[in-house]
């Protein structure tokens, strides 16, 4: 009977065992680890130089392409866990105010919108919204009214362009013009990008259609622009 009841004792501290929590910081663990600080807001947890191998064969090896690994993870005072690689964990943005009149279909750069910066992924998003309006009239002359017009917007990385949006700037009743205000935007628009090589994002504008010979004018009366790069 004292065999029997030793066995058993034996295995259930073998069951506890598996199934202890462990607690830093705390003397009560939620988890099978559980970390508290001691200080309210983002508590960091920092894995450096861990050497790994390429397939991850042995136990609990991790899977990578490189021979370290280097990350930093980030606990919120929710207690929700984030990798500084995250998407959103880097964000670049840019507010452009000054007022700038665009005329004709010459792609031009649309003054204080770009941003250059190093992505960590191999695909960054975009967003941004550009606020303007059309004259009716600047002028003498068919062209020199904005009765059917559009503007686009034109984004450009490294010098290529990699997306073109369009929207109509000017209404018409019967063929007669009147002015017309517009936002060319988009969102989370996906751009591929090398990782680690710095690359640069721009904005760039021009407008056309029946008759557009007075521009579209960005950032007057105002107004906002702006674009954001999500990474």
């Amino acid at each position: 009977m004292r065999t029997i009841f030793a066995f058993f004792t034996f295995v259930l501290c073998i069951c506890l065992t598996i199934h202890a929590q462990v607690g830093i910081g705390t003397s009560n663990p939620q988890a099978e680890l559980h970390v508290a600080g001691s200080k309210t807001g983002i508590q960091t947890l920092r894995i450096d130089d861990l050497a790994v191998t390429t397939g991850g064969t042995n136990p609990g090896e991790l899977a990578t392409s490189s021979t370290t690994v280097k990350k930093t993870v980030y606990i919120d005072e929710s207690g929700n866990l984030w990798s500084s690689d995250a998407y959103g964990s880097s964000m670049k943005s840019v507010v452009f105010s000054t007022a700038q009149n665009i005329v004709g279909s010459t792609k031009t750069n649309i003054t204080g919108a770009a941003l250059t910066f190093t992505p960590k992924h191999e695909v960054v998003y975009l967003s941004f919204a550009v606020s303007g309006y059309n004259r009716l009239t600047c002028g003498s002359g068919p062209n020199n009214t904005n009765q059917h017009s559009w503007f686009g917007v034109h984004v450009i990385k490294d010098n290529v362009t990699v997306g073109s949006f369009v929207s109509l700037s000017a209404t018409t009743n019967e063929g007669v013009g009147s002015v017309g205000a517009a936002n060319n935007g988009a969102a989370q628009f996906p751009i591929n990008v090398t990782p680690g090589v710095p690359t640069t994002i721009k904005l760039q504008g021009n407008n056309g259609g029946l008759a557009y010979g007075c521009g579209f004018t960005i950032n007057n009366g105002g107004w906002s622009s702006y674009m954001s790069i999500m990474d």
